[in-house]
């Protein structure tokens, strides 16, 4: 993890990314391994109940999980805006993502062991997270008290968790 240098605001990184100025932007940051739950977090969005909420997908996309993710949101009817960008994030700009947004998502399934690097760009950046209780990553964020930890495939914890961390943040 590199010291931050962005000497911009919010909505001038949200700007510059091409991201929604006004919603809440939540961000699932890094490859879309199943065992990050990239499935399990598309389940959870059709329980988050809070308005103008948007859901940035970013890092490479793996097993033709870019269109599962349209299609999931189809097919679900979620009201909460997903936007992919599913290609490689240079360095550079990989903290304009953590800093452009106002929360990162972590819904690691139950099978995912170790820590995680997206979780100490949180940290780093200030910005709370939702994670579930995965390998190392639930008790980090519960002992530094840096967001919210639920079980893990548990898509309407996940989803309630999403709605009371905004509450929290707004």
């Amino acid at each position: 993890v590199y010291p931050l240098d962005v000497n911009k605001s919010k909505q001038e990184l949200r700007k510059e990314l091409s991201l929604p100025e006004e919603q809440t932007l939540l961000l699932f940051f890094d490859g879309t391994r199943p065992q990050k739950g990239p499935n399990s977090l598309l389940e959870s969005l059709q329980y988050v109940e809070s308005e103008n909420v948007t859901v940035v997908f970013a890092g490479p996309a793996r097993d033709n999980i870019k269109e599962r993710i349209i299609d999931i949101g189809r097919e679900r009817n979620i009201d909460t805006s997903i936007i992919g960008r599913f290609e490689f994030i240079p360095d550079n700009n990989v903290y304009k993502y953590f800093l452009a947004s106002d929360a990162v998502l972590l819904p690691y399934r139950s099978d995912y062991r170790g820590t995680s690097g997206i979780l100490q760009r949180s940290i780093a950046s200030s910005r709370p997270v939702v994670g579930t209780k995965c390998g190392t990553v639930g008790k980090i964020i519960k002992n530094w008290n840096v967001g919210i930890v639920v079980e893990p495939d548990s898509p309407v914890q996940f989803g309630q968790a999403i709605d009371q961390l905004i509450e929290n943040i707004h």
